[in-house]
């Protein structure tokens, strides 16, 4: 995800970007990675530490970019598990 928002930005001339989600805008991409760099850093973090995906979850709802985006996140209540689920197992994937 990361890797395809950098790409975005690098090669495209759009000023305005459409979510699956939300309200379009010239600052979805960012809005968005911050978001998911605040439910993956923490994860990869964990990982490096030993830490148990309970653990990976308390680190994501303290991290100021989720925190900060929580309340405009339509389902985030009933979703943040999953989300950081996913990250914790890319995660995990990308250190081995």
């Amino acid at each position: 995800t990361f890797r395809t928002f950098d790409e975005l930005q690098k090669n495209s001339q759009s000023m305005i970007w459409l979510p699956g989600h939300g309200e379009p805008g010239a600052e979805v991409l960012k809005w968005n990675r911050e978001l998911f760099e605040g439910i993956y850093r923490p994860c990869e973090q964990a990982i490096k530490d030993g830490l148990p995906m309970e653990a990976a979850k308390a680190m994501v709802l303290k991290d100021e970019r989720v925190v900060s985006r929580a309340k405009d996140t339509k389902g985030f209540d009933i979703n943040i598990g999953k989300y950081v689920s996913l990250a914790y197992l890319e995660a995990e994937a990308a250190g081995f």
